[in-house]
Order: C-alpha cells, then sequence, then structure tokens
C-alpha cells in the first residue's frame, strides 16, 4: 500500500482503481490529517474527503463511523465553513426515521480555535463533538457566522466546544423545532445579539451548557419551545437579560406560540451588563417571561 506525507502529493499520483493508499497528514506529515483512502473509478469529488488524481481515478476517504474534520481539511488557519459543509453532507444519513438513522456518522473536531464565516445548517441526526468546551471553539469571522440545527431537527449528542461569536457573529447557537436532541459541555459566548436561540424546540436535554457574555439575551425561549432541560447552566453577565422568554410571531407552531414547562436545574445566574468595551454595569434583567 502506497503512503504519503500529504494530501497535496497523493494528487500527483498515478493509482488503478481497487488499490487502498495513506497519508500521514493533511497538508503536511503529522498535522493530525492522516487518513486512509480507498481509490475508484473516475466520479465526482469534493476535493476535501474525496479527490481526484493524476489518471482520473478518485481517492476517496474512509472514515467509519465518524468524520473528523482535521481530515477533510480543517485548518485554524482557515475558513472552515466550506469544510464543516462538506463534512456534513458525507454525515448526512440516506434516509431518517423518528427514530434513528443507522447510516449518520458523527463529525469530530480536535483542540484548537476553528473560524468560520458562514451559517452551518445541522440536518437531523447529524452531530459535532469536540474534545471539550476547553479545548475546541468554533470562532464567528461574519454577523452570519452560526450553528443551526433547522427545523424537525431530532437525534443525537452534540458538545464538547466553545461557540465564540467573538463580538461579531449574531445569534450563534440556533434550535429551531429540534426534538429530543442532546447537549452536552458546550459554552456560548460573545454573541452581538442572543447566545442560544430555541424556537419551538421541544424536550431536548442539556448539560453543562453554559451562555455567558451575550449582547442581548443569554438563553431565549421563543415560539413554543417547551419541556427543554438544562442541568448545571451558568447564565453570566447578559448584555440586557440572562434569560427572556418571547413569542415573536405564530410560525412555526401556530396557537402553541408562546414557551411553556422549560426548566433549569442548578443554575447560576448572575450579573448582567455585558459590554465587549469593557464597560460591565450592573443593569438589565435577569429573567423576563
Amino acid at each position: 500500500m502506497k503512503i504519503f506525507d500529504s494530501v497535496a502529493q497523493m494528487k500527483l499520483a498515478t493509482i488503478k482503481a481497487g488499490q487502498y493508499v495513506e497519508t500521514f497528514g493533511y497538508y503536511t506529515k503529522g498535522d493530525a490529517g492522516a487518513a486512509r483512502y480507498l481509490v475508484v473509478a473516475s466520479q465526482a469529488a469534493d476535493g476535501y474527503g474525496d479527490h481526484t488524481l493524476a489518471n482520473g481515478t478518485v481517492a476517496v476517504l474512509q472514515n467509519g463511523q465518524s468524520i473528523n474534520i482535521a481530515q477533510m481539511g480543517a485548518a485554524t488557519t482557515i475558513d472552515n465553513s466550506p469544510v464543516l459543509n462538506a463534512a456534513i453532507v458525507l454525515a448526512t444519513p440516506s434516509a431518517t426515521s423518528s427514530f434513528s438513522a443507522d447510516d449518520a456518522l458523527l463529525i469530530t473536531v480536535g483542540s484548537g480555535v476553528w473560524e468560520y464565516s458562514s451559517q452551518i445548517n445541522f440536518p437531523a441526526w447529524v452531530n459535532i463533538v469536540g474534545v471539550g468546551s476547553g479545548a475546541t471553539a468554533f470562532r464567528s469571522t461574519t454577523s452570519s457566522a452560526r450553528f443551526l440545527f433547522p427545523g424537525e431537527n431530532r437525534g443525537g449528542l452534540s458538545g464538547g466546544f466553545t461557540m465564540d461569536g467573538n463580538d461579531v457573529g449574531s445569534n450563534i447557537f440556533v434550535l429551531e423545532v429540534c426534538v429530543e436532541r442532546e447537549f452536552e459541555d458546550i459554552n456560548v459566548t460573545k454573541s452581538v445579539l442572543d447566545g442560544i436561540q430555541l424556537f419551538g424546540t421541544q424536550n431536548c436535554n442539556f448539560v453543562n451548557v453554559h451562555s455567558q457574555h451575550n449582547q442581548r439575551t443569554n438563553l431565549l425561549f421563543d415560539l413554543g419551545a417547551g419541556n427543554n432541560r438544562f442541568y448545571g447552566a451558568e447564565l453570566n453577565r447578559g448584555g440586557d437579560y440572562n434569560v427572556r422568554y418571547a413569542q415573536t410571531g405564530t410560525s412555526p407552531v401556530g396557537a402553541f406560540s408562546v414557551p411553556t414547562d422549560n426548566r433549569l436545574y442548578g443554575p447560576v445566574i448572575e450579573r448582567l451588563g455585558y459590554d465587549p468595551a469593557g464597560n460591565n454595569p450592573d443593569s438589565g434583567i435577569n429573567t423576563v417571561y
């Protein structure tokens, strides 16, 4: 089996279909992007996980049950939005039900600060896990950079990272009609508006999920969000609110647009008035219903 130092070196090779090849890294040897590939006949290649070789065959990433974004070209020195989107395409199951998605893949992320510039949409059953909120961070570089779990979205556990809005990103962790998802060890901070937004989200569990130093609201329940449980949350120094209930319209849950029966167990809710300029007056409201 042929082994290459990098993906760029592999792409220069002439390799027949049916063979396995490996790399010691994605960009350079030892950079955490080491991977195994199966070479197949010519087909479409995304240029992140799959790569066209010199003779037109394609090296297809062999990822087992998970996808490490470093194996798709993620780096702490680039905009990782295209890489994250490519990983989500690979991780998305071919078919789902209300209870399972057998071929969904877990997206894994190593330690470091991973910058991104656009909205990243996580479909049902696609989950992302970092090393821990003190080691893995996603940093917004534009106002639209956020993680969104969009409509009718269920399944699995995500966590182990910090969402750093960088005082640029707006509404940086948004759950929209999520059902029965699990989130653990997440810190959401420095959004120019809200940190965590729950729109119509039902029956989700949040364990050690914290929201701090966001310029408007740390935790927003809106549009019928209900029966969500937060265990051990710290909500600290929201700009105007630490916890806020709202009813901004009737979509997507019609008459059931008022948030109900959301519970916080053992929370720490303290201080208000976050200002990225460093002026932090204790002004605002801890909880608004």
